[in-house]
């Protein structure tokens, strides 16, 4: 994966717009808010198979909000495939909260409201799927939001590893063969989406979500 923006050379004042604004383009729009400040750093590195674009995220504390507001004129096609590489992180969406662990994989749908509290040293790895393929599969994508696929078992284990090798080896993986791969993975997330390990959320930090809209 290829870097696409790091804080490393940005000055102090103007690192958290920037980062707002360079996440938004590999994310989704959203409402961004940070307990250390100008002192944030982050990094963003960037790979696409086929229709699925990856973005893996290196950052400090923070809690990101798809509001409402957020949501006025967006229409977006894909679905938020997201796996925690290290830390922890907290997701809400569709009344479902989620405490997540690396190697947890987890579901967001861009096209509602979600909060997601991003915790210290945390690297994250989000699959933008489209989202017809993922309905082919899964049916209704809001039965699944903000549900842990229990990494505890055996083949889900592998499913959450087989993620972490794409965003590895992305860049040396042909281009011919990303359809086939990426079939692979929406059969793993339709024969293991169950609900998992799920936890009250919980935003580890000291400045809450500002909502809007």
């Amino acid at each position: 994966m290829k870097t696409a923006f790091s804080t490393t050379n940005v000055h102090a004042r103007d690192r958290l717009s920037y980062w707002r604004e360079e996440a938004t383009k590999v994310y989704v729009a959203h409402e961004f808010s940070t307990p250390v400040g100008c002192n944030f750093n982050g990094e963003i590195a960037v790979a696409s198979l086929g229709k699925v674009d990856l973005a893996a995220f290196r950052c400090d504390e923070c809690v990101v909000t798809r509001t409402p507001r957020c949501l006025k004129g967006a229409n977006d096609d894909d679905v938020l495939l997201c796996r925690q590489v290290a830390g922890n992180s907290t997701a809400h969406q569709d009344g479902r909260d989620a405490a997540t662990a690396p190697g947890d994989v987890f579901l967001l749908d861009p096209r509602r409201p979600f909060a997601l509290g991003v915790g210290a040293n945390t690297r994250s790895i989000v699959f933008k799927v489209p989202r017809w393929e993922l309905q082919a599969r899964l049916g209704e994508i809001a039965s699944y939001t903000a549900t842990l696929i229990p990494r505890a078992e055996p083949v889900t284990a592998l499913a959450s590893e087989f993620l972490a090798m794409l965003a590895l080896r992305a860049d040396a993986i042909d281009p011919s063969r990303a359809p086939r791969l990426r079939s692979r993975r929406s059969t793993s997330s339709r024969s293991h989406s169950r609900p998992g390990r799920e936890a009250p959320l919980s935003f580890p930090l000291r400045a809450r979500p500002r909502l809007c809209g």
